[in-house]
């Protein structure tokens, strides 16, 4: 949501790209992220859950460190450091949402009215901190998708870990 709220501005005032030129690489962007459920919907079945969400952890904080160290060079590498990021990121709403729905026993739909209003409040907090006087809005995306990395992977541990010690005193 950081990149929605200022990519205008990273290409047509960092870049100087013109309004319709922005228009074509948002558009670019915006497709790729078409591939990510389409991704899902052919390796859900053949990977394991763990192991999925190694590898987007994996490709998202290499495009959020790209984003950081080269996104800057220009509108062509700012976007092709972007593009694994938005496909990641598509993936993983209906990877996570077919988990913790199945989690759910009964009132499906107020657990899925939860999962969007928990999307929607945080990628608002990400707009804002994407936002941030940061010196450039590239690096703001960057620390954003960085930083709530960061706290996806502290939680994603507890989880492992709070289900592993589950499982050991259960039996």
């Amino acid at each position: 949501m950081a990149y929605l709220a200022v990519a205008s501005y990273v290409y047509e005032d960092f870049f100087g790209l013109l309004p319709t030129t922005f228009s074509i690489f948002f558009a670019i962007n915006a497709l790729s992220s078409v591939f990510g459920p389409l991704i899902y919907i052919r390796v859900n079945s053949r990977v394991p859950a763990k192991a999925t969400m190694w590898v987007l952890f994996i490709v998202a904080f290499a495009a959020g460190t790209a984003m950081l160290l080269i996104g800057h060079f220009s509108p062509v590498v700012f976007l092709a450091t972007m593009i694994p990021f938005s496909i990641a990121n598509s993936y993983i709403r209906p990877f996570s949402t077919n988990i913790l729905l199945d989690q759910v026993q009964g009132d499906t739909g107020s657990a899925s009215a939860l999962l969007n209003f928990t999307h929607t409040l945080l990628g608002s907090i990400g707009m804002f901190i994407g936002s941030l006087p940061w010196g450039s809005y590239i690096k703001g995306i960057g620390i954003t998708i960085v930083g709530f990395l960061i706290l996806a992977l502290a939680a994603w541990l507890y989880v492992l870990k709070s289900r592993w010690r589950y499982m050991n005193n259960a039996r």
